[in-house]
């Protein structure tokens, strides 16, 4: 099945996950990997938004460990806006 289907055994077809913010489940309401900025909830059956802000990969609701484009991830698990200009560029 294609990413955001899981395949029903029973019925011999792919079917939607759940949570649209999930990209691959296994079940209905079974949800392995979830959109960037949504972690999965302590069940796996949902995706929750990530509560840190300008995070795309979080570990919990206070954990970011991969920021976006032009922030840096600090000691404290946020993210800060990296100082860009043309000599340092942002990566």
């Amino acid at each position: 099945c294609n990413d955001r289907y899981f395949y029903d055994s029973q019925a011999f077809l792919c079917r939607p996950c759940s949570d649209q913010n999930c990209n691959q489940c296994s079940a209905k309401n079974k949800c392995d990997k979830c959109d960037l900025k949504y972690m999965l909830s302590s069940d796996s059956t949902k995706c929750l938004n990530c509560g840190v802000a300008n995070c795309i990969t979080c570990i919990d609701a206070n954990s970011c460990i991969k920021c976006e484009l032009g922030f840096q991830l600090q000691n404290n698990n946020f993210c800060a806006k990296l100082n860009c200009n043309a000599i340092t560029k942002c990566k």
